[in-house]
């Protein structure tokens, strides 16, 4: 599990993940997206940009989940 404070990040941050499936997670300022999965549909991928507290992507073929929440 990693926690990002999303207000502090001042360069984009890459996060790659590999148990059997592979994903990509890019963390701007202000925001987080999977930009690259191995899973055959690409949902994760296709939520987009999270950005408000409740906002969330998940890729279950990886078992990986992306959630923004309030402080």
């Amino acid at each position: 599990m990693a926690e990002i404070d999303l207000n502090s990040v001042q360069e984009p941050q890459t996060f790659e993940f590999k148990d059997g499936i592979r994903v990509l997670i890019v963390a701007e300022k202000g925001s987080i997206k999977f930009v690259e999965a191995d899973c055959p549909d690409k949902i994760c991928i296709k939520t987009g940009t999270l950005t408000k507290p409740g906002d969330r992507a998940i890729c279950l073929p990886s078992k990986t989940i992306v959630k923004v929440e309030d402080d």
